[in-house]
């Protein structure tokens, strides 16, 4: 054999070789790189980039469970839901808890204005994505993630919380309600959003709350609010 055809055979062997092993990281890595790219379909992650390295570190790390993708789905959800529910509303400051009311009743008006309500204000944390992004405008997401952002940033182990000052904040806020919904005012414990109207009753509350003359008022009877209502949809 010549020399040229001996580098030829050389070279065709190691080619072959390369080949083969490429193909074996290929095969390898790419259930964990597919599910790399679902995780990064979820948009709150990045809130978790400055808000908690930690948990976000502890997140990236989430592709290398080998699962389904539906599966993979339920446990990238729950695990941002189990990391940023708790901490609504009862271990936020006043102004990250007005900052994060702002932001959900900015979703509820998307979701209202595409017959949708009942993607946000329905309780379930396990939803389509998807739906939700298509349901809430991205100038709403980007409020939404700056919001979670702060969430994270400012979490306490708790603040103080008066409920008899609370009640009495809404027990004001009940009248203006009332007189402007009469009887309907119950619909604001729709949470499944059955009733369309249910909405704009959440919504009207809300932005009576977001009113009250003080912080101090707004962030009592958002507390109690949200003490009864979800407000977390992961997206």
């Amino acid at each position: 054999m010549t020399v040229i055809g001996f580098c030829v055979l050389f070279w065709g062997i190691n080619q072959y070789q390369a080949k083969q092993e490429q193909n074996k990281y290929q095969y390898s890595d790419s259930p964990i790189q597919h599910r790399q790219e679902i995780l990064q379909q979820f948009k709150i992650l990045r809130a978790f980039e400055t808000g908690d390295s930690v948990t976000y570190s502890e997140l990236i790390k989430l592709p290398n469970n080998s699962m389904d993708d539906q599966n993979f789905k339920s446990l990238v959800s729950s695990t941002l839901h189990h990391n940023i529910d708790p901490l609504i509303p009862f271990k936020l400051p006043d102004a990250v808890l007005v900052q994060w009311s702002e932001a959900y009743v900015q979703q509820l008006r998307d979701a209202r204005r595409n017959k949708a309500c009942a993607l946000i204000t329905s309780p379930s944390h396990n939803k389509d994505i998807t739906q939700v992004q298509n349901v809430i405008s991205k100038s709403t997401q980007q409020k939404t993630i700056q919001a979670i952002t702060a969430v994270l940033k400012h979490k306490q182990t708790s603040v103080p919380y008066d409920e008899n000052f609370a009640k009495s904040q809404w027990s004001e806020i009940s009248k203006d309600l009332r007189s402007e919904f009469g009887d309907d005012i119950w619909l604001l414990h729709d949470i499944d959003g059955e009733n369309p109207k249910s909405c704009d009753v959440i919504i009207r509350s809300l932005d009576v709350m977001l009113s009250r003359p003080t912080l101090q008022q707004q962030s009592a009877a958002l507390r109690l609010f949200f003490k009864q209502h979800d407000s977390l949809v992961i997206f």
